[in-house]
């Protein structure tokens, strides 16, 4: 397992078990690492790519509705109004250089919605107002030399 997906299932399972989550990454191997983190932890996890038809993004997003699946994970930037507010955890493994790219993070969640940061985006552009009580830097002293 890897470190990134490794803090992310410890983060969901002590914040927010069971619920329904989508994962953020810089490109798809990333994304899959952190699905395959989560199903050995005996989650149901998929993952999902910028290149799948709409019909089978909008199964994958049913099956997170009907609850048979509790974790989504991209290595692209989805578009507007492709995540419907069945979420209720975003992790965050993708830095960005988008102001636009990381409040969608939030969006994904809503406001009562939970955002779990695992690469400083919030501390390189703020968390957007209103959001303020549904955002957690995860990030950790080393983790912050890296970043």
């Amino acid at each position: 397992m890897d470190n990134l997906s490794t803090k992310m299932l410890a983060e969901y399972q002590g914040r927010r078990p069971g619920t329904a989550a989508i994962g953020f990454f810089a490109d798809v191997a990333a994304a899959q690492a952190a699905c395959r983190t989560f199903l050995r932890a005996g989650i149901a996890a998929e993952t999902w790519t910028a290149g799948m038809s709409a019909n089978a993004k909008y199964a994958l997003v049913q099956a997170v509705r009907r609850g048979e699946i509790k974790a989504l994970f991209g290595g692209w930037v989805a578009a507007p109004g492709e995540l419907p507010p069945v979420f209720q955890v975003a992790l965050v493994g993708r830095p960005t250089r988008s102001v636009a790219v990381h409040c969608s993070h939030y969006a994904a969640v809503g406001k009562t919605g939970l955002v779990l940061d695992f690469v400083g985006n919030m501390h390189r552009y703020m968390i957007p107002r209103g959001f303020e009580g549904t955002a957690v830097s995860v990030l950790h002293d080393q983790d912050q030399k890296a970043a």
